[in-house]
């Protein structure tokens, strides 16, 4: 749907095992590369689940690497001056398709 690369960082909770009937929430996290905010929410969303913590359920992290922000993040009807700045602002839609058909399946 992008027609464009895109790197996903993935962390399974503690005790995770592939075969496992146990459902996991899962938390899309945009801006998500290793060298944005993915290791700093990982950590967050680990600690939040020790049991001596208990404040989320064990999760799933989905970091998805930012290609073009004001493409992907701006709303469709963003100001003439942003649209100014970039032409690609305001166009979400296709990522939101990839969201909902690609990667949440």
């Amino acid at each position: 749907m992008l027609s464009e690369i895109r790197t996903l960082n993935t962390c399974l909770p503690l005790g995770y095992q592939p075969g496992d009937t146990a459902r996991n929430p899962v938390i899309y996290l945009l801006d998500g590369s290793a060298d944005k905010d993915f290791i700093h929410i990982v950590g967050l969303v680990q600690f939040k689940t020790f049991p001596w913590i208990n404040r989320v359920p064990k999760s799933i992290v989905v970091g998805i690497d930012t290609v073009n922000r004001m493409r992907d993040f701006t709303c469709p009807k963003c100001s003439e001056a942003d649209q100014k700045k970039c032409r690609a602002a305001g166009r979400p839609e296709q990522f939101m398709a990839f969201l909902e058909h690609e990667l949440q399946p």
